[in-house]
């Protein structure tokens, strides 16, 4: 339980993260026909819409779990650094894409981080 408790964030960012590429590469593939591509593209808009508020989740739930300010400056800057790009470039598919992915992986990075 407590698993699931401190990794909660981290499992709905994974996926999001899987779903957004998932339909991201269905949208990269040219002659595929299940799915109608201005459909596709309305999802993958509703994706990168909704990306900075998956990274300000993750960013208030490591606030939540640090032990103070530094502690959480010190092992999760990278995600202030992502979160204010996306911010700015708010809507632009392929920029909100790439940012939730690389995001996802370093929130991934930081799950056994231990303490010196």
């Amino acid at each position: 339980m407590q698993f699931l408790k401190t990794k909660k964030p981290i499992l709905f960012e994974g996926l999001f993260g899987f779903f957004f590429a998932m339909f991201y590469i269905l949208a990269e593939i040219k002659n595929y026909a299940l799915i109608d591509p201005d459909t596709l593209i309305q999802i993958l808009k509703g994706f990168s819409y909704t990306t900075p508020l998956f990274i300000l989740l993750s960013i208030l739930c490591f606030v939540s779990r640090s032990k103070d300010m530094e502690d959480f400056f010190r092992r999760h800057i990278f995600s202030l650094i992502i979160f204010f790009p996306v911010l700015i470039a708010f809507g632009d598919i392929q920029f909100s894409f790439w940012f939730s992915i690389i995001h996802l992986i370093s929130s991934l990075t930081s799950i056994n981080e231990t303490d010196f």
